[in-house]
Order: structure tokens, then sequence, then C-alpha cells
């Protein structure tokens, strides 16, 4: 169930307007001086209502104008922080001046084309009747970001735009949830450290709880950005208390769809760091979570999640984890038709292909699972094509490759040619541009090939030229220890077989 928080002193008057809004859906009334702004949706004071920013992320973060207080502006501005969009239109369409902010409002929630005339309507100062000058600017910003900013003279102009805001915020709560939006803009421009900086300043200061939610749930978003590896285990504990104070936040407010997705991100981080117990407890929560919230996006999404948690466990030498991996997969593939979520159906494919290919069965079940492991490979591969995606073809191909090297070898075809020519479509896109991933490949190329070479060991001299070019590439691409150690004995080997037939 969906609570809406107003803020006012009538509440008792005021209830009769909201009732039959829907069994889905409380309200909740909230002193003016008693409770916490944060907590508010709407604020109704001196006769009139505001929208307050949605802090919790539910709706866009479009500053509308306040309104005189009625029946139909009550109703429509709680449909509109509801999600309702056509039901605040309709409850709103008496009210001539909200008309350009709905039609914007509704450009960001449902990534409409926007009118130009209407932009210059609601980014002229003289639309809002409080902090007009702020509001311009951050609803323009917001505007740019969402549905223009990927040209860069848009680029340009809401950086400045969020600049401007920032500039003429009332103050440091309304200063935070701009800047909020602005981390975000300048992480998705690639920005990041950019963002980190501005954020590090305004934690600096002496911040009310409006301030230090934002400030917080910004940082966090900022912060996971920055994650690439090798993992820095001060950004990593960083990142860890950062997620316990917004869930603790999300707790304080109620919003149990924002902890769910919360612990995602907990389990993605403790998966990064292998540590798999606590990324499945965190994922077990949050799809517990959004099971009962009835939310199927978020719960397939969480159920991919624990599959891959789940199959990293196995793979780190914990077999027993592959089946309940399976199970996850195959559980996420209900949710996501490959004529609808093509790259989620591909992916899930993927990952079913390997988990076939290595999981432990009997010797007898080993040329079934072969046959299951081949045809979720070839279903990947009709959406990861080359050309659409080469980075996810080269991996399946990859994988393919080393699925076939496992199988049982069939009477009149071989598995290790096959496989070579499976790690040969994957060199082809991973160049040295992909250094690990090349060497990676390179070296399943060198096993493979030691398992079909002939009887006689006989080889030309051609092929091996090659087989030892690949091994020394292997060496110039990366500083892997292990990786490096590998190549050299495959260089050995090479050595000996060239004295062998010489």
């Amino acid at each position: 169930m969906r609570t809406i928080y107003i803020a006012t002193d009538r509440g008792q008057e005021l209830a009769p307007v909201l009732e039959g809004l829907g069994e889905d859906i409380a309200v909740e009334w909230v002193s003016l001086k008693d409770s916490k702004p944060l907590q508010w949706d709407l604020c109704i004071r001196d006769g009139r209502i505001e929208l307050m920013p949605d802090r919790k992320g539910n709706t866009p973060p479009y500053l509308m104008p306040t309104v005189e207080l009625s029946d139909d502006a009550l109703l429509g501005y709680v449909a509109l922080r509801m999600g309702d969009y056509v039901g605040a239109m309709e409850r709103l369409r008496g009210y001539e001046a909200l008309l350009p902010h709905l039609v914007a409002y509704g450009a960001i929630a449902m990534v409409m084309v926007m009118d130009g005339e209407v932009y210059e309507q609601v980014t002229s100062p003289e639309a809002y009747e409080r902090d007009g000058a702020y509001r311009a600017a951050h609803n323009a910003a917001i505007l740019q970001h969402y549905l223009l900013w990927e040209d860069a003279e848009a680029r340009a102009e809401a950086d400045a735009l969020f600049r401007r805001a920032l500039d003429e915020a009332p103050d440091r709560a309304m200063y935070a949830f701009t800047l909020r939006q602005y981390a975000a803009f300048l992480t998705d421009a690639g920005a990041a450290a950019q963002a980190e900086e501005l954020l590090r300043a305004l934690e600096a200061e002496d911040l009310d709880e409006l301030a230090q939610y934002d400030l917080h749930q910004a940082l966090l978003q900022v912060r996971m950005a920055q994650l690439v590896a090798p993992y820095d285990e001060f950004q990593i504990g960083e990142i860890k208390s950062l997620l316990r104070t917004c869930l603790a936040w999300e707790e304080q407010l109620g919003n149990t769809v924002r902890q769910g997705m919360l612990l995602t991100d907990a389990a993605h981080v403790a998966l990064l760091i292998d540590h798999y117990s606590e990324a499945l407890s965190y994922i077990n929560k949050a799809l517990k979570i959004f099971q009962e919230e009835g939310i199927e996006e978020f719960y397939a999404e969480a159920l991919r999640k624990k599959g891959e948690i789940l199959y990293s466990w196995a793979q780190s030498g914990q077999p027993q984890f592959y089946k309940p991996a399976l199970e996850s997969f195959k559980e996420a593939l209900k949710y996501f038709p490959k004529d609808r979520e093509p790259y989620a159906y591909a992916d899930i494919q993927h990952h079913l292909g390997i988990i076939y290919a290595e999981m432990p069965v009997e010797e007898k079940k080993r040329g079934i699972m072969a046959g299951l492991s081949m045809a979720a490979f070839h279903e990947a591969l009709e959406v990861f094509t080359p050309e659409d995606y080469p980075y996810e073809y080269a991996a399946v191909c990859t994988h393919m490759g080393n699925a076939l090297c496992r199988f049982p070898q069939p009477l009149h075809t071989d598995n290790y040619k096959k496989a070579l020519e499976y790690y040969e479509k994957a060199l082809a896109i991973r160049t040295e541009a992909m250094p690990m991933e090349r060497a990676l490949t390179l070296l399943n190329y060198l096993e493979a090939f030691w398992h079909m070479r002939p009887e006689n060991g006989s080889v030309d001299r051609r092929r091996w030229e090659d087989l030892r070019s690949k091994a020394v590439e292997i060496l110039q691409l990366v500083d892997d220890e292990h990786i490096i150690e590998e190549a050299r004995r495959h260089l050995r080997q090479l050595e000996q077989w060239q004295s062998i037939n010489s």
C-alpha cells in the first residue's frame, strides 16, 4: 500500500475530499509543526497547496508551482504524486496556468517530445509565485537533462542551468535537492569526480535533515558509479556505510520499495568483493520486498541478480550452488520474453549455457547437458550479434568454446576443433583494446589446441609460428602473474615440441 503524507492543520476538514482514492492508497494527515518535512508529499498552508520536491524518487524531480486550495487541486496534486499523470490532468484541467507545467511534467514522466513554446513558458520565472528564478532554472535544467542532453549544445546549456539554479536556491535544502539532480547529470556525462567534489563541499556544512538526505543519496550513487576493478577497500567501506545510512533513512520514511532497491545495490557491492553469503542475504530481503509490493519489474531483476550471485559462488569452488543458480535464472527467464526484453533474455541464456556446461552431473547425463548448453548459447547469439552487441557476442563465443572442451567427444566430429572456431570469432572482436579478455581467450585457444593436435605430434611451421605468436602476445597484454605463467608454460611446450619434431 502506498501512503501519501499531507502536512496541514486542516486534515479533519479536508479528509472527506480524499475518500475513495482506492484500497492501495492511504492518506496520512500530519501536523505542520509536529512532523518532519522530509516525510511530506504535499503541504497545505495559507490556503495554498505545494507539491513537495519528490526526494523519494518515485516521480520526476520537477518543481510544480503552488496552487490555490480546492477539491480538484488537492485531488490533482495527490494524483501527480501517485504517478497518475492522466488523472492529474483530468482534475487540473481548469487551472490554465498549470497546463504548461503539467505538459512539461508529463514529458519527463513519459519521455515525450517537449514543445518549444511550452518550454519557454515553464522556464520563465514569472510562471512561479515563489522562488521563481530558482524554480525556473531548476526545471529547465531537468528538462534539458531528461529530454535533450545527448546533444552537446543541450548538455552545455543544462550544465549552465543547473549552476544557475544552485546560485538561486533559497536555502540549503533546495540547494541539496538540485545538487542531487546535477550530480546525476554529471555522472551520466562521465564527470562523476566533479560531482563528488561538489557533494564533498556540501558535506562539510551543518545541514538540516532534508539536505542530509539528498546529500547521502547523491553521494551513494556517485560513489557507486566510480566503482572499477580492482576495488579500493576504502571506497567499498564508504559505500557500505552510505548504504546503511540510506537504508536507515528509507526505513524511517517507510519507503519499502526504495529499501529493496538499496538492498539490491548492497548485494551488488558484496558480490564485487566475493562476499557471497552477504550478497545472497541482501538479495533475498530485496526479493521479499518486491514480491510483497507486487513490483514485478524489480522482482525479476532481483531474481537475475540472485542467479548471478549463486553462479559466481559456484564458480569460486562451491559447485553445490550451480543448481540454485540455474533455478533462479530459469525463474527470471519467465519475466524476460525475447520479444520484449531481448537483452535480459540473451544474458540469462548466456548464463544458462555456462551453468549447463559446468554443473557437475552423472556421466550418463553429460550428453543431455551438452545439448541444453549449446541450445542456450545459440539462443543468446540470436540477440547478441557481432554487429549489435560485439562485446557480448565475443563473451558468448568464448564460453561456447570453453563448453565444447568440457563436453563428451562425439564420434564423428571434433569438439576441440569447433572450440577453436569460436575462439577465433571472439578474438576477431577482443582486440588489444580489451587486453584481459583477449589474453584469456588466447589461453583458451592454446589449451584447446593441445587436445586436438595430430596423434603423431607433427604440425606445420606456419601453425607452430601462429601458436607461438599467440603465447608471446599474452606476455605483452597483461601483467597478471598466473596468466603470464600459463603463457610461458605454453611457450615451453612449443619449444619442446619443435625440438622433438625438428
